[in-house]
């Protein structure tokens, strides 16, 4: 009876297998199984791979900030990424105002009197010869009170008188009141002694020297003694009006110069 029973339990193992067969002759494909990728040695899972080459956020600093990441950008022009700093201005179109502003009136490069070579005012000094010299350079001044002063770098009395009649000759300036003055150094002093002691105490302006061959003519020839410092005071009609001989006060010019301007 037992082996009756095993011989029936074979036969539905068989049977089973045989069915088996015929559904898989029919066609029916078996599932695949996707395989296990092997890992060998210390290779990165694919996720960590891809942060290991740059496409993960940067790791937190010492404390504990995560910087921010530069942007990677190309120059719109294609070329090479500007340098840091200022950078220089682009070029001014052809007939385009310029933008540089100019400097003020009052900058270093405002208008400035005209100097020489030395760095100072220029001076012009005419050299007066003869009487008529002297006569015609005051009359070139007709219509002004005229102060004609002979001065001398040599002189004393001359150089301490000269701040004192410059200044007040100055408070008059503006009723037409003018300072001409002819020095009587050497003509070889002009450059080195005359201009500078003139350009010191601003009297650039009708200077003259005197360079006469004959003294005594000159000062006949102009009612002058020759003495130094001397003043002479012209009215606007070109008329000697005043003469100071010797060392005078700035008072003593005011009033000389007050009395004749009208």
């Amino acid at each position: 009876m037992m082996r009756r029973s095993c011989l029936v339990s074979f036969a539905l193992a068989l049977l089973f297998a045989g069915c088996h067969d015929d559904s898989l002759s029919e066609g029916a494909a078996p599932t695949p199984v996707a395989p296990v990728p092997a890992t060998t040695g210390n290779a990165l899972p694919a996720s960590q791979a891809d942060a290991a080459h740059g496409d993960q956020a940067p790791a937190p600093d010492a404390g504990g900030t995560t910087p921010t990441p530069a942007a990677n950008t190309a120059p719109p022009d294609g070329g090479k990424p500007a340098p840091n700093g200022p950078q220089p201005p682009a070029p001014r179109a052809p007939g385009a105002p310029s933008t540089t502003p100019r400097p003020a009136s009052g900058a270093p490069n405002a208008a400035r009197p005209k100097e020489d070579g030395g760095g100072k005012k220029d001076v012009t000094v005419t050299v007066i010869k003869t009487p008529d010299d002297f006569k015609a350079a005051v009359a070139k001044l007709k219509g002004k009170v005229v102060v004609v002063n002979f001065w001398a770098t040599w002189c004393g009395p001359c150089v301490e008188e000269f701040p004192g009649l410059v200044q007040t000759v100055g408070k008059f300036a503006d009723k037409g009141v003018v300072l001409l003055t002819v020095s009587g150094d050497d003509a070889k002093d002009t450059d080195g002694k005359v201009k500078p002691f003139l350009v010191a105490h601003n009297a650039t302006e009708h200077a003259h020297l005197l360079d006469t061959d004959d003294a005594v003519a000159f000062g006949k020839g102009i009612e002058w003694d020759g003495a130094f410092p001397t003043t002479f005071v012209y009215d606007r009609a070109g008329k000697r009006v005043e003469t100071l001989s010797d060392k005078q006060s700035p008072e003593k010019f005011e009033a000389a110069i007050s009395a004749h301007l009208n």
